[in-house]
C-alpha cells in the first residue's frame, strides 16, 4: 500500500507537470492570436463573435462540469478537457473560414469549461484528508499552482510567437504535442477520487441542491464567491485596456510586450506571500493604499502613473489568490468541484457584463476616467465584502463565548455545596 504522504506528493508532482504542460500549450498563440485569425479570413468583427463562441461555451459547460466531477470522476473529465482542447487546435490547423474557427473557439472552450474544478479539486481533498496540517498544504499547492501557470503562461506565449513566423499555423501541432504530454502524469501518476468507487450517488439536482445550501449554511463562502465576482470589475477593465492606458501614457507599442512580462511577475510575487492570521493587520494598513492608488493613476507624472496602476495590479492580484486559498480551504470534499465552478461562473457572469458596460462607457467618458472609476469602486467593494468576511470570524467567537456551558453526562457539578 502506497504511503500517504508518497500517494500526496506523487499526485502534486503530477499535477504541477499537467499544468506547465497544457498552460503552456494554451499560451502558444496569445502574442499573435489576432495575426492568426486574420490569415484565416477572418475580419475583426468576425474576431469578436468567435470570442464570444468560446465564452458562451464555458459558461454553458463550466458548472455542470463541476457536479458531474463530484458525482463521477474528476480525473476523467479534467482528460475530456485535454482531449475537447486537442480537437480544437486540429480544427484550428486544418480548418479555414469563420464557421470552422467558431468551431474550433467552443471546443477550445468547453475544454476550459470541463477542467474547472476537476484534478485540483481532488488534490485539495487528498490534503485535506491524508496531510497532518492540511490548510498550510493547500496553501502551498495554490502558491506553486499559481506561480508554475504564470511561468509556463509566459514560456509558452513567448515560443508561441517565435515559432509562429517560422511554422505559421503548425505552432498547434506543437500545442497538440504539448497538450498529450499534459495527459501523461495523470494518466500515469494521479489517483482515482475515492467517490468514484460509491454504488449509490446522488441525482444530480440533488448536489446542486446541496451545494447551494451549504453556501447558505457558510457566509463566508458567499463572501468569498462575492469578492471574486466584484474584483472581475477590475480584471475586466484590466486585461481589455492596459494595451491602450499604455500607449495613451507614451509607452511605444514595441514596448508593450515588456509591460505583459512585468504584469505575470507582478502575479509571481503576489502569488509568493504567505497567507496566515498575521495578515490581518497588514490588510487593515494596506485599506487606505488600496483606495489612493487608482486616484494615483491620473497624476500628471507617468512614472507615478503607471507605479500605481501596477500597485493596483498587484493588490488585485493577492486579493484573488487569498481568495481562492480561503475558498479551497472552507469547501467542503463532498461538493468541491460544484462549488468551484459555480465560483467560477458567477465570475464569468460578471466579467461579460462589466465588459459589455465598460463598452458603453467608452464611448460617454475618458479611457482615464473609466480604468481610475472601475478599479476604484472594485476596491471599495472588495474591501466592504472582505471587512464583512473578517467580521464574521469576530462574531463567531463572541457566540462560542457567551454561550453556556453544557456539562457532559457524567460530569460533576461545579456549584458549591
Amino acid at each position: 500500500m502506497i504511503k500517504q504522504d508518497t500517494l500526496t506528493r506523487r499526485a502534486g508532482i503530477a499535477y504541477y507537470v499537467s499544468t506547465a504542460f497544457l498552460i503552456a500549450s494554451k499560451s502558444f498563440p496569445h502574442a499573435v492570436l489576432t495575426v492568426l485569425l486574420l490569415h484565416k479570413g477572418l475580419d475583426l468583427t468576425e474576431i469578436m463573435f468567435v470570442q464570444t463562441a468560446f465564452t458562451i461555451a464555458v459558461f454553458l459547460f463550466e458548472f455542470p462540469s463541476g457536479v458531474i466531477s463530484d458525482l463521477y470522476s474528476r480525473k476523467i473529465v479534467y482528460l475530456t478537457s485535454i482531449l475537447a482542447w486537442v480537437a480544437a487546435c486540429s480544427v484550428i490547423v486544418f480548418g479555414t473560414g469563420f464557421a470552422m474557427m467558431c468551431v474550433a473557439w467552443a471546443l477550445y472552450g468547453i475544454g476550459e469549461a470541463l477542467a474547472s474544478g476537476t484534478v485540483d479539486a481532488s488534490l485539495i481533498n487528498l490534503y485535506k484528508r491524508l496531510s497532518p496540517d492540511p490548510d498550510e498544504e493547500i496553501k502551498t499547492f495554490k502558491r506553486i499552482s499559481n506561480q508554475i501557470s504564470m511561468v509556463s503562461m509566459i514560456i509558452g506565449a513567448m515560443l508561441g510567437s517565435a515559432l509562429y513566423f517560422t511554422i505559421g499555423y503548425n505552432i498547434y501541432a506543437v500545442a497538440m504535442a504539448l497538450a498529450c504530454a499534459a495527459a501523461l502524469p495523470i494518466v500515469l501518476a494521479f489517483p482515482k477520487d475515492e467517490h468514484e468507487a460509491r454504488e449509490k450517488k446522488p441525482t444530480i439536482m440533488s448536489q446542486v441542491r446541496d451545494g447551494l445550501s451549504e453556501l447558505r449554511k457558510d457566509r463566508r463562502l458567499t463572501f468569498l464567491i462575492g469578492m471574486a465576482a466584484v474584483s472581475q470589475i477590475f480584471f475586466q477593465t484590466h486585461f481589455n485596456l492596459w494595451q491602450a492606458y499604455l500607449l495613451l501614457m507614451g509607452v511605444k507599442d514595441k514596448y508593450l510586450f515588456v509591460f505583459y512580462l512585468v504584469f505575470q511577475v507582478i502575479g509571481i510575487a503576489a502569488y509568493a506571500i504567505h497567507i496566515d492570521g498575521r495578515l490581518r493587520r497588514l490588510l487593515y494598513l494596506g485599506i487606505p493604499v488600496a483606495l489612493i492608488m487608482p486616484l494615483l493613476i491620473t497624476s500628471g507624472s507617468r512614472i507615478v502613473s503607471i507605479g500605481a496602476y501596477c500597485i493596483s495590479v498587484f493588490i488585485f492580484m493577492f486579493l484573488q489568490y487569498m481568495c481562492d486559498v480561503l475558498f479551497s480551504i472552507r469547501v467542503s470534499e463532498e461538493r468541491i468541484s460544484t462549488l468551484i465552478t459555480l465560483n467560477s461562473t458567477t465570475c464569468r457572469i460578471i466579467g461579460f457584463l462589466v465588459l459589455g458596460l465598460n463598452g458603453l462607457l467608452l464611448k460617454q467618458i475618458k479611457l482615464t476616467t473609466l480604468i481610475v472609476g472601475s478599479f476604484e469602486i472594485a476596491t471599495f467593494l472588495s474591501i466592504l465584502l472582505g471587512l464583512l468576511f473578517m467580521l464574521s470570524f469576530s462574531k463567531k467567537k463572541k457566540k462560542q463565548h457567551t454561550e453556556p456551558r453544557v456539562p457532559a453526562p457524567n460530569e460533576p457539578s461545579r456549584k458549591n455545596p
